[in-house]
């Protein structure tokens, strides 16, 4: 087959990054999923639809924003919603145009919105349409609230766009899935969701080794960026000796490979860091 064969046949493809609770590592994950096509030069069309609007802080400002006051207005009329939605529809047709990635992060409040959007626009219909393939990734952290509400937004989504997979992405943060108490509202929470979706795929989102992301956080890095960042360009951001910095650098490469070998296999993409 030809690269131009090639380029034909290649199918867009989306991911939807979401969770009805906050806090849950959304932006770092969906940064995380730009950083690996970046690194495969590969097209991404990132849209936020997030009253925080980190994933433009993080990734830069070609991000394309779902004004989230209008989406709050939209509520108390459903037709306008269309209109709320429409820089996402533009960006949709661009990714198809493209045969590139569509990433999607989603606000915690916004989940309900985007759900209700895409009922009544049959939006699962412009994907299949428009052959896209993707998954909704959801992540949660090791605590009840954040899993049931996980369980929530799978429910939700795998209804209104079944033409995405949805994964859960265990958010190690604040501790592991395998080490919740047998019998806590956690672990309830945890044996219902994976009762209710026996085939559900699952990923680990593992901690940044000695909570060296604290370091880069606050300054909007990406990943990706820090890795590429000399010794000395880390000293001056963080405020880190030599030495501290370079393991702090050091953590960081490390959780991106991690991320890679778990992520990759999903977006179908090669591994770069074996």
């Amino acid at each position: 087959m030809t690269e131009s064969q090639k380029e034909r046949s290649r199918r867009p493809r989306a991911a939807v990054v979401a969770s009805q609770k906050g806090g849950e590592g959304k932006t770092l994950l969906a940064t995380s999923i730009a950083d690996l096509h970046y690194l495969h030069d590969e097209p991404v069309i990132a849209v936020q639809i997030d009253d925080q609007e980190r994933l433009s802080r993080t990734i830069g400002q070609d991000v394309i924003t779902v004004n989230t006051e209008t989406v709050r207005a939209s509520r108390t009329n459903p037709a306008a919603s269309i209109q709320a939605f429409r820089p996402m529809m533009t960006a949709l047709e661009q990714a198809a145009s493209l045969r590139a990635m569509l990433l999607v992060d989603v606000g915690g409040t916004q989940v309900r919105p985007v759900d209700a959007f895409a009922s009544l626009s049959e939006l699962n219909g412009d994907l299949v349409e428009m052959e896209f393939e993707g998954r909704v990734f959801v992540p949660a952290t090791a605590e009840p609230e954040a899993i049931t509400q996980a369980a929530r937004t799978i429910a939700m989504l795998s209804e209104s766009l079944p033409v995405l997979k949805a994964v859960l992405v265990e958010n190690r943060r604040d501790g592991a899935f395998d080490t919740l108490a047998t019998g806590s509202e956690a672990y309830r929470a945890l044996h219902q969701l994976r009762e209710a979706y026996p085939d559900l795929p699952e990923i680990v989102m593992p901690a940044v080794e000695g909570g060296s992301w604290r370091y880069f956080e606050p300054h909007y890095c990406r990943p990706i960026d820090v890795v590429a960042m000399d010794v000395g360009e880390v000293m001056r951001l963080t405020g880190l000796p030599r030495a501290e910095a370079r393991i702090a650098r050091g953590d960081v490469a490390a959780w991106v490979a991690e991320m890679e070998r778990a992520l990759a296999p999903l977006l179908g993409l090669p591994e770069v860091f074996r």
